[in-house]
């Protein structure tokens, strides 16, 4: 029961040594009158407050703040990029703007399938409108009787085809003997030639 009880014990303390802790980024410096820290003090300035570089010297920079004082500052206090917090700041507001503009995408893409619905609705209705119309059309204007099938080809047609064929041979052959023996008297001068 004892080994229970200083189980659970040591379990309860390592969780509460396991927790995770962060410094915080938030600190002051001050701007002197000199290089030298010795020097009075001017003004004190916080994390992410921005600073007009004027000199730099000897690990110092002569720095204006917004306010207008001028002052010298120990260079390992200050950098060029801006601090985490506004920087995280700044993403907010990107995230924010985002935001706020997909929104207003989402209310456009709305109102327009709203419209191209409204647009379908209505080709449906002139689809509609011009099929009863047809409909109509179609109804008013009087039925064609169907025509008659074609005959179906009996031996006696084949017969007269051949007839056709066999008048059509005839006149052809006699119309070019005609056109030969008259060819013929022209180029003699008006002779008959009897073949």
């Amino acid at each position: 029961m004892h080994r229970i009880l200083w189980a659970v014990v040591f379990l309860v303390s390592v969780n509460a040594y396991a927790e995770t802790v962060y410094v915080i980024d938030r600190i002051r410096v001050g701007i002197y009158s000199g290089v030298a820290n010795q020097e009075p003090l001017l003004a004190n300035v916080v994390t992410g407050e921005a600073l007009q570089v004027l000199q730099k010297e000897d690990g110092y920079i002569r720095v204006r703040t917004t306010q207008g004082t001028e002052g010298w500052i120990d260079a390992a206090y200050v950098t060029t990029e801006a601090p985490v917090r506004q920087r995280v700041d700044v993403v907010r507001k990107q995230l924010k703007a985002a935001r706020d503009q997909v929104s207003k995408l989402r209310e456009k893409l709305v109102a327009t399938q709203q419209a191209l619905s409204e647009e379908k609705q209505r080709v449906r209705d002139l689809a509609n409108a011009l099929e009863q119309r047809m409909s109509l059309v179609t109804e008013e204007r009087p039925q064609a009787a169907p025509e008659p099938a074609p005959a179906p080809a009996t031996g006696g047609g084949t017969f007269l085809w051949i007839l056709a064929a066999s008048a059509m041979l005839v006149v052809g052959f006699v119309a070019g003997m005609l056109y030969i023996r008259e060819r013929y008297r022209r180029r003699l001068g008006g002779m008959h030639l009897r073949i």
